[in-house]
């Protein structure tokens, strides 16, 4: 797992995005992460710190190689515009200090900041997937 703090103070301070792309990275050749991309791609996030706002949106929409081609994403997965994911059906997901939360990370999604100015929002974060029917591996 990895610590993240998101300070951004624009629409959203982590962009839309989703975490499929960087699985398929030719650089990730003969790793596991590979393998997952046939399975669910699951994100973790344990809050430990958050002010007001801080929310995570996920659009209902896994894009596809060809819309990451056509965004030119393929391997990163970010960022969408939010002019393209205008009328996608989302879900807003209200984080407080303690939440622990999992959610399909194929979708696209992002963080919106938090108000105040002399606060962060503060995670414990990690990406899971199946590399097999028995195996689940970790990444960050």
């Amino acid at each position: 797992a990895i610590f993240r703090s998101w300070l951004g103070r624009r629409a959203f301070a982590l962009e839309p995005h989703e975490d499929r792309g960087q699985c398929e990275v030719p650089k990730q050749l003969g790793f596991e992460i590979q393998q997952a991309t046939g399975y669910g791609i699951t994100g973790l996030n344990i809050c430990l710190e958050n002010g007001s706002g801080g929310r995570l949106t996920v659009w209902n929409l896994r894009p596809d190689e060809e819309t990451r081609d056509r965004f030119g994403v393929r391997y990163t997965g970010s960022p969408y515009s939010t002019e393209w994911l205008a009328g996608v059906d989302q879900v807003h997901l209200d984080v407080r200090p303690g939440d622990i939360y999992l959610f399909n990370a194929g979708h696209v999604h992002a963080v919106e900041p938090v108000r105040e100015l002399d606060t962060q929002r503060v995670t414990l974060s990690g990406i899971l997937g199946f590399a097999d029917d028995k195996t689940v591996v970790s990444w960050t």
